[in-house]
């Protein structure tokens, strides 16, 4: 659960302001300062994946990409309210699952361009299909994986399907690796 996403009637009484000196010396209120407040659930309590490696061990063919999304998403669908404020969708306006963000994509371009999970879901995309192995550690990518729209409507999925596999040699060039 995110505390820091508050409606519009709550953000002025929770908003951050830093004390800033005034003309005479005296401090004031300066500029609000956007702020995200993550409670202990976003992490230890989650559903989601701890890492894009456990994320990555599971994935098969047909694996939604939304069940493959790691907890520190999170912090990344927070960032873009943080950053970009108002210029972000909000509160009943926001979508969170990958069906519905999907088809507001292809219905509501601008919405989906301003809804955080949109973002968060290319993201992971980006991760999946060019991540590159690195031994255990938690960003590494053990096989990369390509998703597409399989279903329709609220049965859509954005499933896992498998790619040639590439990687580069000792000079930086693409080969194709040897199964």
């Amino acid at each position: 659960m995110i505390v820091g996403k508050l409606r519009n009637s709550e953000r002025k009484k929770n908003a951050v302001w830093p004390l800033i000196r005034n003309e005479n010396g005296q401090a004031q209120n300066g500029k609000e300062i956007a702020s995200v407040v993550l409670c202990p659930y976003s992490f230890d309590g989650s559903p989601k994946l701890n890492s894009y490696l456990e994320a990555n061990n599971l994935i098969e063919k047909g694996t939604n990409l939304g069940d493959v999304v790691p907890k520190s998403t999170t912090i990344v669908h927070e960032l873009f309210h943080a950053l970009l404020g108002d210029t972000f969708l909000s509160d009943d306006d926001e979508k969170y699952d990958i069906a519905a963000c999907i088809n507001l994509a292809n219905t509501d371009r601008a919405s989906a361009q301003s809804n955080p999970e949109n973002y968060v879901f290319f993201i992971a995309n980006m991760y999946h299909m060019f991540g590159g192995e690195d031994g255990d550690e938690s960003w590494s990518i053990k096989k990369q994986w390509e998703f597409k729209t399989t279903d329709k409507g609220k049965n859509r999925i954005f499933g896992a399907f498998e790619t040639e596999q590439t990687s580069l040699d000792e000079e930086g060039e693409e080969e194709e690796e040897e199964e």
